[in-house]
């Protein structure tokens, strides 16, 4: 049964959202709307349900991120199948025991085709300029830098500009963290927070869980770190897989567990509250350390933004790594880290590594969030992500031969992309590379190399025509690469 309109009023959470999961119970469990099958047009659950127009559409873009339901234009909104469109099969990794990691050499040699001129880029994780608040910024660093000559010839505090440490432990309370100005270690991006934290809790021939696919950074850190992997199937939809990990656990000796609960890089994936409490007790249970990268989480399409699992920790055995880079500046290399228990020798790590991090763009950063708008900056460059993650989904799903499937993220602006059984997908890479379009081939988000026929796509930069042409070249080299194969 569909909930009254009375019940769906009482809920204390967004009513889109509340209407959204009526309708996916509807579909998911109680099979009211079979696949394929057309749903309610957005003026029919208006009047169901009581709402607006443009709160009907919200729950339907909703329940699309989620890979509920599909649009088709001008027919409306109709009940997805559970794979194929739905999203990407769950790759199984390779091996089951530790690991050695070898990415590094692969992603120098994509990061130096990064720089080919006239390439669409469709590959580098980095948000749309036109997003950011740069112009802003600027104008603060400017001012700063003009009040204060001097400040390019000190060195700042090793844990990060006491201004900027207030700020940050400011937005964390509001993301349900307890922490003051002195729980927070400012570093140089999030990707050197989760390297000093992984330097902190491990040994060079440790083992280290993380999840599969997993972030090229994080595998790379633990490269260099001389750690092994121990690779965790992550859902699409659920995220880590908690029953296998509690295996690995029991078999094997750990010494962290880096996740990504929150919009997850490459899935886009967000596990639920419970799920994230029951990581937190099963790391409880076996005394393991957790390394949580929340650098996507404030781009998640829930609003208020899902709290991270640094929120549920109750002895202080999360690091909470993050930064601005995804919603602010890039180029500022402002991150930081919540290392909780591990916090002095985090710290004593940092100085060895850097000492200290750049003044300049920390205080204007400080500055920045002091002013206020901040929420408002994010919250449009979501809104916005949001509709060109769908506008490439359609793009991808019309380009690209029968069998490959796009993934429904929880927010941000990347795409995983499964291509068919035994496709080359680094053979995609270079070949949509000759034809003038750069992507991240799925080599590099494991060490079992699980992924050879995935690519990952960023959505935030290519626009409009440029764009889709750039995807239709895709296509075109995926069928070219096929044809030889």
């Amino acid at each position: 049964m569909l909930q009254t309109v009375a019940e769906v009023t009482m809920a204390a959470t967004p009513l889109y959202r509340t209407i959204a999961e009526d309708l996916r119970v509807a579909v998911r469990e109680q099979g009211v709307y079979g696949v394929g099958e057309r749903m309610p047009s957005l003026r029919a659950v208006a009047e169901r349900y009581g709402v607006s127009l443009s709160t009907a559409v919200q729950a339907f873009l909703q329940l699309e991120d989620e890979g509920v339901v599909v649009s088709r234009p001008r027919s409306g909104y109709f009940v997805r199948p559970t794979n194929g469109e739905g999203g990407p099969p769950v790759a199984a990794p390779r091996s089951e025991g530790p690991m050695e990691v070898s990415v590094a050499q692969l992603f120098m040699e994509l990061l130096d085709d990064a720089n080919r001129p006239g390439v669409v880029n469709l590959g580098t994780a980095l948000p749309g300029e036109g997003y950011l608040p740069l112009r802003r910024l600027a104008r603060i660093a400017g001012r700063l830098a003009r009040n204060d000559p001097g400040l390019g010839g000190r060195y700042g505090e090793v844990g990060g500009a006491g201004a900027l440490r207030v700020q940050l432990a400011r937005r964390a309370r509001s993301a349900g963290m307890h922490c003051g100005p002195d729980d927070v270690l400012v570093t140089q991006g999030a990707t050197e927070a989760i390297s000093l934290a992984l330097r902190t809790v491990a040994r060079p021939g440790d083992a280290v869980a993380v999840e599969s696919p997993c972030f090229h950074g994080i595998l790379q850190s633990i490269e260099s770190l001389g750690l092994r992997a121990v690779e965790i199937p992550c859902d699409p939809r659920t995220g880590i897989d908690l029953r296998l990990l509690e295996r690995r656990l029991h078999e094997l000796p750990l010494a962290a567990c880096v996740v990504m609960p929150t919009v997850h890089n490459p899935l886009g994936s967000s596990m639920t509250e419970t799920a994230k409490r029951d990581l937190l007790a099963l790391a409880e249970a076996h005394d393991l350390p957790l390394i949580e990268d929340d650098v996507y989480g404030e781009l998640a399409m829930a609003s208020p933004r899902p709290w991270p699992l640094k929120a549920f920790d109750r002895d202080g055995r999360v690091i909470y790594c993050t930064s601005v880079s995804k919603t602010l500046a890039p180029a500022y290399r402002v991150g930081w880290a919540l290392p909780g228990r591990y916090r002095e020798a985090m710290g004593y790590a940092k100085f060895l590594q850097s000492l200290t991090g750049p003044v300049l763009p920390q205080l204007a950063v400080a500055e920045l969030l002091a002013q206020g708008g901040v929420e408002k900056i994010v919250r449009r460059a979501t809104a916005s992500y949001r509709l060109r993650r769908q506008e490439f989904r359609r793009w991808l799903l019309a380009a690209l031969p029968e069998g490959s499937a796009v993934s429904s993220p929880s927010g941000g602006f990347l795409l995983w992309v499964s291509l068919p059984e035994g496709t080359d997908g680094f053979g995609v890479y270079r070949e949509a590379l000759a034809r003038g379009v750069r992507v991240i081939p799925g080599r590099l988000f494991s060490p079992s190399d699980a992924y050879a026929r995935y690519l990952r796509i960023s959505c935030a930069q290519a626009d409009g025509r440029k764009a889709a042409q750039a995807v239709a070249a895709l296509g075109d080299a995926v069928r070219a690469v096929r044809a030889t194969s």
